[in-house]
């Protein structure tokens, strides 16, 4: 965990982002990672769903099991994870990004275990992100400063289109190998953090009881600061079921990566 400590130039900062530290591997407990796989419903899925299900629960081995309307819902407050399978999306989400790494082999396994036996044969879409919050020892007003430059064209080109800038959203989408990506990039104040992450409603799924597990208010007290947003999403879409495990052992690292490229070109250290 990082201790806020001010007093800090910016000269420090750049310096201290200079050296190329992994950054989610710091502030994993700053993130949120998401993996959803859409596929079209077929009528013989609503046969299958209870026994993919069940696949699914053996090798994931969630705490809790609950049942909605075509779908199933697995939650592991230990290990602060949500999983659900229905007749359309198999999801997992989780409050913090290290189970991406220190769990990802039981995620793929169980995932490949309940699509296989649901019988997916294509994947409308299938998708990896991370959204993190980073602070950056920096005020909100310093992170956009950096922002012009690093991506975008100097402030005072922009004057006559937008007058005085004092907030920014940068939305990139590419494709690197095989994934299709979305990044944005945005400053946050305390505010707008809390705010962005307090629209996710599924958050408490993730917790042993929401009145008492202090999960959430802990996460929110981390964040609520002014710091850098950056959400990385990467996808792939009409793909065969048999490529889940691939597109994870690709996706995941890449995330991890394009985050750690994200804030080196906004502190300059490229």
């Amino acid at each position: 965990m990082w201790v806020i400590c001010f007093g800090f130039s910016l000269g420090s900062t750049k310096a201290f982002w200079a050296k190329g530290i992994a950054v989610l591997a710091d502030y994993s407990n700053r993130a949120v990672g998401y993996f959803a796989v859409d596929y079209d419903h077929q009528f013989q899925f609503a046969h299958k769903l209870a026994d993919a299900a069940q696949a699914l629960y053996a090798r994931l081995k969630p705490v809790h099991l609950g049942v909605g309307p075509d779908l199933y819902i697995m939650r592991d407050p230990p290990r602060r994870l949500l999983a659900h399978i229905g007749s359309k999306k198999l999801y997992f989400q989780t409050l913090g990004s290290y189970q991406w790494t220190e769990f990802l082999t039981d995620i793929i396994a169980s995932a490949k275990a309940g699509i296989e036996t649901l019988g997916v044969r294509l994947f409308q879409r299938i998708g990896f992100r991370i959204s993190a919050f980073l602070p950056l020892k920096m005020t909100h007003a310093e992170i956009c400063d950096l922002a012009f430059g690093g991506y975008l064209v100097p402030k005072q080109d922009l004057a006559d289109v937008a007058g005085p800038i004092d907030d920014l959203l940068v939305q990139l989408y590419g494709t690197r190998r095989s994934l299709k990506t979305r990044l944005s990039i945005a400053p946050q104040t305390a505010a707008q953090a809390s705010a962005s992450f307090l629209v996710d409603g599924n958050l408490e799924a993730v917790l042993e009881h929401k009145w008492l597990d202090p999960g959430l208010r802990e996460f929110h007290e981390r964040i609520a600061a002014d710091s850098l947003w950056v959400d990385i999403d990467l996808y792939q879409t009409e793909k065969d079921s048999s490529l889940l495990e691939a597109f994870l052992e690709e996706a995941v690292p890449e995330a991890m990566r394009i985050i750690d490229a994200a804030v080196a070109r906004l502190m300059g250290t490229v």
